[in-house]
């Protein structure tokens, strides 16, 4: 699950970013100025027969992996997530994209002022929900309800709730600290990476229901750090858990309870996690790993980038792993 600079950051490997991270300069979403080098895949026998769509925050780096064939073809519109109900790319991680994929939202800053804005594919339109005059601002969800939006200042963060329909806007939550970070919503509640300040205490992972306002830790008291990668089909977290053997992948099932479903010796470099009705997608770049139930596979490998696409004053690589970037399509 990704949390960019534009919706917020990039999750780290062993530990959360700060949602100020790595920011593409206003006015230049997904530029780059470096030619760009697009990868082949290998497919692995056995995989399910559709296109998977692959992107990144520098447009044009992505395109579609056909798992049926094993082809890559890149898109040089791809940029973000795809938006499958729309057919489009949209420039934001998929927890900013309406239930319905007609609208997404996205922060920008503009005179010392976080905005939240409501960009309307069909018709083509947008328009400010929300400005806040300091601090920065984090849309961690797109649901029924509403845009769920962290806001994050020296006074503390809280989570506000925005009606895209008449632009108004309420506080969920608040906290008077820095000790917990709002990642996402997903399944009625918000999850957060909670530790305390200045005590060296491990980070851990927080569930608030957004309904009653109860909140509870869902690792146990000593688990080791962690990264929340995405959701299940049914909303249950996906996370990688790092400590001195290695890399663990599983799903938080019910509190303090953890299904493992792969265990690395080293950090596979998984930026997010997407599902879908195939199962739970993985991608580092390199390769591209499916969670169908039973056992974490590799279903296609990276052949390295075609030197067309290159250009001829070399290439630089963009700046985050082609991810996973929406529900693989049906062949």
């Amino acid at each position: 699950m990704k949390r960019w600079s534009w919706v917020g950051c990039v999750f780290a490997a062993t530990a959360l970013l700060s949602p100020a991270c790595d920011q593409v300069p206003p006015g230049h979403p997904g530029s780059s100025p470096y030619p760009i080098t697009r990868p082949s895949f290998r497919a692995i026998s056995g995989t399910p027969n559709c296109r998977l769509p692959l992107a990144n925050e520098i447009k044009g780096s992505g395109g579609f992996l056909d798992l049926g064939s094993g082809s890559f073809k890149s898109d040089a519109n791809s940029l973000g997530s795809w938006d499958a109900p729309m057919s489009t790319w949209v420039p934001v991680p998929q927890q900013a994209i309406s239930p319905e994929g007609d609208q997404y939202a996205d922060v920008r800053y503009i005179g010392g002022a976080a905005e939240v804005i409501l960009h309307t594919l069909k018709p083509l339109g947008e328009k400010s929900i929300l400005t806040r005059p300091g601090g920065t601002l984090v849309v961690i969800g797109y649901t029924h309800d509403g845009v769920y939006v962290e806001h994050i200042s020296s006074k503390g963060t809280a989570i506000w709730l925005l009606d895209p329909q008449h632009s108004t806007s309420s506080i969920v939550q608040t906290q008077s600290t820095n000790s917990v970070y709002w990642l996402a919503v997903s399944g009625g509640y918000a999850w957060g990476d909670s530790h305390t300040i200045g005590s060296g205490s491990p980070h851990s992972l927080l569930r608030l229901n957004l309904r009653d306002g109860a909140s509870s830790a869902w690792l146990p008291p000593q688990a080791p750090s962690f990264t929340l990668l995405g959701f299940t089909i049914d909303g249950a977290p996906v996370i990688a858990l790092f400590s001195l053997t290695g890399v663990g992948i599983g799903i938080a099932t019910s509190q303090f309870t953890i299904q493992e479903i792969s265990q690395f010796p080293a950090n596979p470099g998984f930026p997010s996690a997407h599902s879908d009705r195939f199962g739970i997608w993985f991608s580092n770049g390199q390769s591209v790993w499916l969670y169908s139930g039973k056992e974490l596979k590799k279903v296609a490998v990276s052949e390295g980038g075609s030197a067309a696409d290159q250009g001829s004053g070399g290439s630089t690589p963009a700046r985050g792993p082609l991810d996973v970037a929406g529900p693989c399509i049906p062949a």
